[in-house]
């Protein structure tokens, strides 16, 4: 059985033992029926960008984020859209909308 796989999405979230939750994110592909790591993308410390989401469609990888700004009293999410050329990720637009809770 032959699996068709194109470029996919992971998100990784991890604690050192105290209160952080750190989160970073990696795109892979599949050449010669092998994972390779083609690019990698930042997370962060959950309200301080920390990683809700991420998933491609269309060659373009989406991801979501969890913000909080000293310029606004909340938490935002945060939507960073990427093209992925090659091994490399151009970041395309980022959007916002105010939300109350990320996850």
């Amino acid at each position: 059985m032959e699996i068709m796989v194109e470029d996919v999405a992971i998100t990784m979230t991890y604690s050192t033992g105290g209160s952080g939750a750190y989160s970073e994110g990696y795109v892979y592909t599949v050449e010669n029926e092998k994972p390779v790591k083609i690019a990698q993308f930042e997370g962060g410390d959950r309200w301080s960008g920390g990683l809700i989401e991420a998933k491609i469609i269309n060659k373009k990888l989406y991801v979501d984020r969890c913000q909080s700004k000293p310029t606004y009293d909340g938490l935002l999410r945060e939507t960073t859209t990427y093209i992925l050329k090659g091994k490399s990720l151009l970041k395309s637009s980022v959007r916002t909308k105010p939300v109350s809770k990320c996850w």
